[in-house]
């Protein structure tokens, strides 16, 4: 079992994270509690809502998909506290996770893992698609049974079997050892995403809020991004913003906020997609420019823009999900 002490003494929990050696500070709210983690666990349907304490109506802080390996802080009732790989803490509903052992997870990441690459699709219990098992989203992460022409049977976290096609799925290890991002695919990526809606909290391809969206797009491309704006500011390599937007490169990380006592407040991010535009989740996913001459300038974001950060740069290795231990 994983020991690991959990302390929360206000409704607070400071998450401390180095990077380029700077404290990265994640404020996230939860319910009082001290006790040790308890277990892992995978989440066991296509997306579950992460809420800020143990009730259906209570805040939506984040969501986690299919497949995700998560760490169990806490039992209550119908509830579990739960953390996953970017370190963000929230209540689940206890039936969304299937609860492992430390054997049984490892046991789980020596498995033939498939990540799903579709922005959306089904598990049949058939090659004829005579009945439904699930839904899947991307990233989603099942296990590989068998191949049957141009379909995969796979088992699920629950131990559901089905098939999906092929053509959606790719081996989660390869995967992972040959991913790099790069800005232009990240640009076509998140063109993908046009149109959709806002949901604060959403983090998965049904809903995204903004760091959400940002997030979804990084870990397609190998790395994991912290979950909040204001983390994902302190988390980047700056940009010099001396030379205006010339500077700018596909993939870079623009982030909108205010000034407070001088120091900056990233409240919504978005993300650089070339020709001196931004696509971000704001209503719905879309693009706006930086250029005043441009019918899509954006005169309230390029008026609160604090900074730029950079996740592609050599380095950037203590990101990359195959360097990270909740998965591998």
């Amino acid at each position: 079992m994983f020991k690991q002490l959990v302390i929360i003494s206000v409704l607070i929990v400071f998450v401390v994270q180095f990077s380029s050696g700077k404290k990265n500070i994640q404020l996230l709210q939860v319910q009082n509690f001290k006790t040790e983690a308890i277990g892992f666990g995978l989440v066991r349907f296509s997306v579950i809502n992460m809420r800020k304490t143990f009730a259906h109506n209570s805040e939506l802080l984040s969501q986690a998909v299919m497949g995700t390996p998560v760490k169990i802080l806490k039992d209550s009732n119908d509830w579990t506290l739960i953390q996953t790989p970017d370190k963000y803490i929230g209540w689940v509903t206890s039936l969304s996770i299937i609860s492992m052992s430390a054997d049984q997870m490892q046991h789980w990441k020596r498995a033939e893992r498939m990540m799903f690459i579709a922005q959306e699709g089904s598990v049949y219990s058939d090659t004829l698609k005579t009945g439904y098992v699930s839904d899947l989203v991307m990233s989603s992460i099942v296990v590989r049974l068998n191949v049957e022409n141009n379909w995969t049977e796979v088992q699920l976290p629950d131990g559901r079997k089905g098939f999906t096609e092929n053509k959606q799925l790719v081996s989660f290890s390869q995967w992972a050892k040959q991913v790099s991002p790069d800005g232009e695919k990240l640009s076509s990526l998140a063109r993908q995403f046009m149109g959709i809606p806002y949901l604060w909290g959403g983090a998965s391809t049904k809903f995204f809020d903004c760091s959400g969206f940002v997030k979804t797009l990084y870990f397609m491309q190998g790395l994991i991004l912290d979950r909040n704006a204001s983390s994902q500011f302190l988390q980047g390599l700056p940009v010099d913003m001396a030379q205006k937007f010339s500077y700018l490169k596909q993939g870079d990380l623009l982030f909108f906020g205010y000034l407070s006592k001088g120091k900056p407040h990233p409240t919504h991010v978005g993300m650089y997609i070339g020709n001196m535009t931004f696509i971000h989740e704001s209503d719905w996913v879309h693009v706006n420019s930086l250029d005043p001459d441009q019918p899509d300038y954006s005169k309230y974001y390029v008026g609160r823009l604090l900074g730029v950060r950079r996740f592609i740069f050599i380095g950037n290795e203590k990101y990359k999900i195959i360097n990270n231990n909740w998965y591998f």
